[in-house]
């Protein structure tokens, strides 16, 4: 009599299952996060238009259509006020230092450098500016909006 070590009980066939349903349980890992990354990304492209977009209407001293298109319901009558007293800025330039998506995916902070003067100044002055965004509506419509209100531009 032959006294072999003992062999697996499995046959070739189970282990092909196993390897069948491990390649499944992959796919569906793999589908998931790809998913999961492909939505984030998309809501991070939104985020760059918005803010860029943002930056220009800035730049071009169209402070009204800021606070009418970006800012969140909690900052718009005090964006639209801020609008108005600001008719003497002129923004020289305006560049994104940063911008950061929290993990929910729902809430951002854009921090920029702003390089401004006030009439009757004709001195360029520059600052800081740290933005709060957060992605609003319903899953088709979603819309970054801005909850920080203009910065204080006025002079020193």
């Amino acid at each position: 009599m032959c006294k072999c070590p003992a062999i697996s009980a499995h046959t070739p066939w189970d282990i092909l299952r196993n390897i069948k349903q491990d390649r499944v349980l992959v796919a569906g890992i793999i589908l998931t996060g790809c998913s999961t990354g492909s939505n984030w990304g998309y809501a991070r492209e939104k985020l760059v238009a918005a803010s860029n977009d943002y930056n220009a209407l800035l730049r071009w001293n169209e402070l009204d259509k800021v606070c009418l298109t970006y800012a969140d319901e909690s900052v718009s009558k005090v964006c639209l006020e801020r609008a108005l007293a600001l008719k003497d800025l002129h923004v020289t330039d305006i560049r994104r230092r940063d911008l950061d998506i929290k993990a929910d995916g729902i809430e951002a902070t854009v921090n920029n450098e702003i390089e401004y003067y006030l009439l009757p100044s004709t001195v360029v002055r520059k600052m800081q500016q740290s933005q709060k965004w957060f992605y609003r509506g319903a899953h088709e419509q979603r819309v970054w909006r801005i909850a920080t209100p203009f910065p204080n531009f006025a002079e020193p």
